[in-house]
């Protein structure tokens, strides 16, 4: 297995120092939300036009190596209710939503990752993508391969077919195998709620109950699902960004609020029904988009069911372990191949 170091980092937060969200569209009004800040230490807002390591010119932090290319101070802030977060309500040019900003917690001189201002257009495709990186089964999953999920600290591959024998395999972010698990659950997806961020969630076969991960390989129930259609063998995910499960089946893409009400259902326009199993698979990226997968080929949606875009994945499995497997996670989508035994990850830019 290759290393998965290098991009299994979320993008919203290194461990240790400060984290930044952006919730919003740009341009207009932001929330945006500095956490894990040294209690009643000073942040310095830092912008540029993208990824680089421009060093700092100046202040108490100066010299120290940012992440950012064509760097320019924006403010300094301070916590001043000592609990760690800063919460401000910007609104955004249409400039700066090509921009991005980082953060300095003066105490300590502590960075955090580059965030972007603006969202990527979840219509904004390439033709196609090659898989950026591979994930070779070092496990011993039995069954149906199914999702995949990043907790911040681990990749958690899963399989279904079963509630008995290993259904969940976990590696390192620096690709180290770190084991098998038997959740006693027969997976149709693992997810959490927020991409790299703990617990992980297990939606079982046939069940509109929802389960809980309390120690590597445990979980227990955490909610159900009420109401609404809920298909036997759907993956259930998280939209963080509309702060909603969703589940699809044939098209039909139902939602529920965090304490699992049904709020209503979306048809996707122009959606063609592959059949089973693909019609029953969604996932959705850090950007917001929902997306589906049929035949290597991903297409991409907005929250009213509007068709969006379409790609291809290069090499993508396209059998039925793929079709049950296809997921986001770490920022990247995920596809199994029988062919390799392996799961490949595609960087959409979403």
């Amino acid at each position: 297995m290759r290393a998965l170091a290098l991009f299994l980092i979320p993008t919203a937060a290194l461990a240790g120092g400060p984290a930044v969200t952006v919730d919003g569209l740009c341009p207009g009004p932001v929330d945006l939300e500095i956490m894990g800040v040294t209690p009643g230490s000073t942040v310095a807002i830092l912008k540029g036009d993208g990824p680089g390591s421009d060093l700092i010119p100046g202040g108490p932090c100066a010299g120290i190596r940012s992440g950012l290319d064509g760097l320019a101070y924006v403010t300094s802030l301070r916590d001043s209710d000592g609990d760690g977060m800063i919460r401000l309500r910007p609104s955004l040019p249409a400039p700066a939503c090509s921009q991005s900003i980082q953060v300095i917690d003066v105490e300590g001189c502590v960075v955090s990752t580059v965030t972007p201002l603006g969202r990527p257009s979840c219509g904004a495709l390439a033709p196609s993508y090659p898989a950026v990186d591979e994930v070779v089964d070092a496990g011993a999953l039995v069954g149906t391969i199914m999702t995949t999920a990043w907790d911040g600290t681990a990749l958690h591959m899963s399989s279904g077919g079963g509630a008995i024998d290993t259904r969940l395999t976990r590696y390192a972010a620096d690709g180290t195998f770190l084991g098998n698990y038997a959740p006693g659950l027969d997976v149709r997806s693992v997810f959490t709620m927020g991409d790299g961020i703990a617990p992980t969630y297990i939606r079982p076969y046939g069940s509109s109950d929802i389960y809980r991960e309390t120690a590597p390989g445990s979980y227990t129930f955490d909610r159900s699902l009420g109401g609404g259609t809920l298909d036997a063998q759907s993956a259930v995910v998280w939209d963080a960004t509309r702060e909603r499960f969703l589940a699809m089946e044939g098209g039909q893409v139902d939602q529920w609020d965090a304490a699992g009400m049904h709020l209503g259902s979306v048809m996707l326009s122009g959606y063609v029904d592959p059949g089973y199993p693909a019609n029953r698979g969604i996932a959705v990226s850090n950007a917001g988009c929902w997306m589906t997968y049929d035949d290597g080929v991903v297409t991409t949606w907005g929250p009213d069911g509007e068709r969006l875009a379409s790609t291809l994945l290069s090499g993508a499995g396209v059998d039925f372990n793929a079709l049950f497997s296809f997921s986001y996670a770490a920022g990247r989508v995920w596809v199994w191949s029988d062919a390799s035994s392996s799961w490949s990850a595609f960087d959409l830019g979403l």
